[in-house]
């Protein structure tokens, strides 16, 4: 068995579940069922969740019936389709999902249910704590240089340290290697997307924050090991062409501001390049 952690599309809780285990280069489905839709994740033999599809559950009452091809069990398909694309049914260890054409054309695929457990949502956000004790600018100075560059020698009140520590072990950053940028930068770019996206999820509850908090930092550090490595190949246009596809004026700004540091003469680690090679597979 392996455990998932995911959060729903539809009522943005986080949730965990023990799903069986596959073999390597195969992709597993699970079925979570929540109150009126059904959660189908696909993950891989790693645990790492491939994609994540929330469906309503059928409340059809008047249509033709067909049978679910694991129990047999009464599957009716609206007389009128439009609307619909897929429904959900659950019968009681699998969930059929109805995948609808037209009236007279579908798919069928069935899915085993999976029980899972609602992860904490009244836990210490220390997102929120780290601002209330330093300010936002602070806090997003901070939480820049540690998990976004990676620089593991900060300086920080304590208890500051201790809660930007739990977000690094919450987050399964630890192992993150220093993106060899010098810190100076940190004082030369602009926090205000940062800030803005710290502010947003700091009122939220701890786990749904961190996973916000999680994919942001994956994406950022991408994007800079990417402008990185087109740097190192002398593909200047074809990096600034890559950050002007950024939507967000904001993150655009402040990638772009890390990479004019990196192409005036900011080098980085060798260990870098191989953990480009690793996150870009």
């Amino acid at each position: 068995m392996v455990t998932i952690k995911f959060m729903c599309p539809l009522c943005k809780k986080i949730f965990k579940g023990e799903v069986p285990k596959v073999s390597l280069g195969e992709i597993g489905s699970a079925g979570f069922v929540h109150n009126n839709h059904v959660v189908i994740v696909d993950y891989d033999y790693h645990g790492v969740i491939r994609s994540i599809n929330a469906i309503n559950m059928c409340n059809v009452i008047d249509g033709d019936f067909i049978s679910c091809p694991y129990c047999n069990e009464p599957i009716r398909i609206p007389n009128d389709i439009e609307g619909y694309t897929e429904l959900a049914y659950v019968h009681k260890d699998h969930v059929a999902i109805v995948y609808l054409f037209d009236r007279k054309h579908y798919a069928i695929d069935v899915v085993n249910i999976v029980s899972e457990q609602e992860t904490a949502t009244q836990k210490e956000n220390p997102i929120d704590s780290i601002i209330n004790k330093v300010g936002l600018n602070l806090a997003s100075n901070l939480l820049i240089r540690r998990i976004i560059f990676g620089k593991s020698d900060i300086d920080a009140p304590k208890e500051v340290l201790r809660l930007i520590n739990k977000i690094v072990k919450e987050l399964d950053i630890s192992k993150n290697v220093d993106l060899g940028i010098d810190i100076s930068i940190a004082e030369r770019i602009s926090y205000t997307f940062f800030e803005k996206f710290l502010d947003k999820i700091r009122k939220l509850s701890k786990d749904i924050a961190l996973y916000k908090l999680g994919n942001l930092v994956k994406l950022i550090r991408k994007y800079i090991l990417l402008l990185d490595h087109f740097h190192r190949e002398g593909m200047n246009e074809l990096a600034e062409e890559f950050i002007n596809q950024i939507t967000n004026e904001d993150l655009r700004t402040f990638v772009h501001q890390i990479y004019s540091q990196l192409s005036a003469g900011e080098k980085m680690q060798k260990e870098t390049q191989l953990n480009f090679m690793v996150n870009m597979n």
